[in-house]
């Protein structure tokens, strides 16, 4: 579909697929970063499928961007990471490993890589959200105040120059771009409490 970047399209497509194989019929989701984009192309292509969607720290939110700024913001946000990221190198949390995952895929996948930043750059979740919530499904957004990657500044400025798509929920916490894995205890929590909050909120609209 031209409507979507193929790159995304392609990973929204899995996801669905996963969830036929699976036999799940209606989920909640928890979608992180880029993950935002490919979620949301999949509830778009089909919405029965999707209840309710957490996006923490979503792409997609900040207007336009160039390839530079965001490579730039990225390595900034590598190193700032080595700081709270476990030490040791055979922990798959550490940075070390996270770095060496990094460039085994760019290095094998060159072309999806420079898909995946035209996507990351340009690709706008805004309509999405507007058209998946007059469908049915419920939103909410978790941002990261010292998020290098996709700023809650710059979050905040699109919103109020382009209008807030609707969400039921917006939770500003302290923290950077990955919390769900390097402290998963507590923005994990959050993230479920989100969903929840979706839940009862919908349960309270159906009485």
């Amino acid at each position: 579909s031209e409507e979507y970047p193929e790159v995304e399209l392609r990973k929204a497509l899995l996801i669905l697929d996963a969830l036929k194989e699976k036999g799940i019929d209606r989920v909640d989701v928890i979608a992180h970063s880029e993950g935002a984009i490919n979620v949301l192309i999949a509830a778009m292509v089909n919405s029965g499928r999707f209840r309710n969607i957490v996006l923490d720290k979503p792409a997609g939110l900040i207007g336009k961007d160039t390839k530079r700024a965001l490579t730039g913001r990225f390595i900034r946000m590598l190193f700032e990471e080595t700081i709270i990221r476990p030490p040791l190198f055979t922990d798959p949390a550490s940075s070390v490993s996270i770095g060496e995952r990094i460039v085994l895929y760019t290095l094998e996948n060159p072309a999806s890589v420079t898909e995946e930043m035209d996507a990351l750059t340009n690709f706008d979740i805004a309509d999405l959200m507007t058209k998946l919530v007059e469908q049915g499904v419920m939103l909410s957004v978790i941002s990261g105040v010292d998020d290098p990657l996709f700023p809650v500044r710059k979050q905040i400025g699109y919103m109020r120059e382009a209008g807030v798509p609707p969400h039921e929920g917006y939770y500003s916490v302290v923290g950077g771009h990955n919390e769900l894995s390097i402290h998963a205890d507590k923005h994990a929590a959050l993230a479920l409490s989100a969903l929840n909050s979706l839940q009862r909120k919908r349960e309270l609209s159906s009485r």
